[in-house]
């Protein structure tokens, strides 16, 4: 298995997420769905579950 760092490995995903954006997602979609209402709150999302033990060996 190749080592990849940690930064090298988020730098790709970024860069495939960003390529994602630009071919699937219409023309200012991101910036039509931003909602800027002061008034607007989030509701509670209640606590995350713990994430799964990974073995990185």
């Amino acid at each position: 298995m190749e080592r990849v760092s940690l930064a090298q490995a988020l730098n790709d995903i970024q860069h495939e997420l960003l390529k994602m954006r630009e071919v699937n997602w219409p023309a200012r979609f991101f910036e039509d769905i931003c909602i800027d209402d002061p008034a607007f709150v989030r509701p509670p999302q209640g606590d995350t579950p713990p994430a799964p033990a990974i073995d990185w060996q």
